[in-house]
């Protein structure tokens, strides 16, 4: 079992890709994701961000929009480095090797890939 992996399910709010100076492509996204319902009943979101490489980041980019829900699968990265002011400090980087353009399927109350099957075995 691999302990450092993510799985995430969101809205794509923002894509950004751009190529390298080797010919490769990154590709970052801002899902929105759900988290549930406060105590007034109200819905919860936050924001995550996730980068992609390479033929991934150009695939994500050519076949997600803004607003798609997507499901992301890879591993987490912790940066750390010297702020400006010689602070160090962590990021937490959610890089992810896979992707799966999914729906939320009102009857079954789940989210759907078409023709592919989710890990929690969903289709």
């Amino acid at each position: 079992m691999n302990s450092n992996k993510f799985e995430l399910i969101g809205n794509a709010n923002y894509i950004d890709t751009r190529a390298t100076e080797k010919g490769g492509f990154i590709t970052k996204v801002l899902l929105g994701i759900y988290l549930g319902r406060d105590k007034e009943g109200k819905s919860l979101y936050e924001s995550v961000e996730a980068t992609l490489f390479g033929e991934t980041a150009e695939k994500f980019a050519d076949e997600i929009k803004k607003k798609d829900s997507v499901y992301l699968e890879g591993r987490i990265n912790v940066n750390k480095y010297k702020n400006k002011e010689g602070i160090e400090v962590s990021k937490t980087q959610f890089i992810a090797n896979s992707y799966t353009k999914v729906s939320f399927d009102k009857d079954k109350k789940a989210f759907v890939a078409e023709n592919e099957n989710l890990p929690w075995g969903e289709k």
